[in-house]
């Protein structure tokens, strides 16, 4: 069987499992599947997050993959999507000189570090914030979430990519350390459940991947998943809506405008079991709290909305793109660590590349 005949089954139809599809769809697969558990594809992580696609990224495995991304939303190929994927107002990233790669210097030609009174200039609420400089990436903004989603389901449909909802994973076949089937339970009482034969599997399930690698007997590799809280205010007169988003990389909490007032995060994080995760009362108070001592503008803002959802990890918070060690034919696409959204065509475009390539060559791995 030829690599782009390999039947392939997708778990998971949030950006990873999606970008993946379309990647391999556009790489010429011809028989692929995507099983989703919700009823609709973006119901966890990739619906629940704030949207903002930072091109800078401290970690040297996700800042390849964060600058390709947004190459990628900046320039989608002709067709992608017929409405613009992200507002280009650009990013604030206070206190950056603690960040090692800019201590060296290493910054390349997308950045420029400010000083406070320039960076004020953009975002007048920032007049009484605790910072020193920010660094001014223009190419950042905020993307449209649903419309770059499902550019890439639309997209994978286009090229013969079968997504299937409501299919929750019941159990697999394995022989000889190898799958041959996924299997779903059945989409109605009574009638018979869903069993997709299977070449290659790729885990690209969020916050449900290790429980997908346990159920399949992959290796253990300690994948974590964590709640971060996301706030809306009510409209705000002040707030300009083409103001840059800011991030305060040393006391860890970002905002952005958004429908007329502002999103807000206090970038916390609390371990969790994949789940539909429940707000905590207790973060509203660590919001308040960051904002009285850092951002003394914006505290007292009155909170109109509030959500959260799961980030996922592996304990050294690398991107998880790669064969597995114990199942022969058992692919890893998670633990992007919040930054799924930014990462989604790279991460893909790696994961598609990887797959077919030693598709052709299990010699490779």
């Amino acid at each position: 069987m030829s690599a782009d005949q390999k039947r392939i089954v997708i778990i998971g139809a949030g950006f990873a499992g999606a970008a993946c599809a379309w990647w391999l769809a556009q790489k010429g697969a011809k028989n692929v599947v995507v099983l989703e558990r919700e009823e609709m594809p973006g119901l966890h992580a990739s619906g629940l997050n704030a949207g903002m696609a930072r091109r800078f990224e401290e970690d040297e495995d996700i800042a390849p993959l964060a600058s390709e991304g947004i190459d990628f939303i900046l320039n989608p190929p002709a067709g992608f999507c017929d409405v613009r994927l992200i507002e280009c107002n650009g990013s604030l990233l206070l206190n950056p000189l603690l960040i090692p790669p800019l201590k060296k210097g290493g910054m390349g030609g997308f950045f420029k570090v400010l000083k406070k009174e320039d960076a004020i200039q953009k975002v007048p609420l920032l007049s009484d914030a605790k910072f020193d400089n920010a660094l001014w990436t223009p190419t950042d903004g905020v993307i449209d979430i649903n419309a770059y989603l499902w550019a890439f389901i639309n997209g994978a449909k286009a090229g013969g990519v079968k997504f299937v909802m409501n299919a929750k994973i019941r159990a697999f076949e394995v022989k000889d350390n190898k799958i041959s089937a996924v299997i779903t339970p059945p989409f109605e009482k009574g009638g018979k459940g869903g069993i997709y034969k299977a070449d290659i599997v790729i885990n690209a399930a969020g916050a449900w991947a290790p429980v997908i690698g346990a159920m399949a007997g992959a290796e253990d590799l300690k994948i974590r998943s964590y709640r971060r809280h996301l706030y809306c205010t009510p409209p705000m007169p002040e707030v300009d809506p083409k103001w840059p988003f800011v991030w305060d990389i040393e006391n860890q909490y970002y905002f952005r405008p958004e429908s007329g007032g502002l999103l807000l995060g206090p970038a916390d994080e609390e371990e969790s079991p994949p789940c539909v995760p429940q707000t905590n009362p207790r973060i509203k108070e660590v919001l308040a709290e960051k904002l009285m001592k850092f951002c003394p503008s914006l505290s007292g803002v009155a909170i109109a909305r509030e959500w959260c959802g799961l980030r996922t990890f592996t304990p050294d918070r690398k991107p998880l793109i790669r064969w597995d060690k114990k199942l022969k034919n058992f692919f890893w696409l998670t633990a992007i660590g919040g930054r799924g959204v930014t990462c989604a065509a790279s991460a893909g475009r790696v994961a598609a590349s990887v797959i077919l390539s030693e598709a052709k060559d299990p010699a490779k791995r």
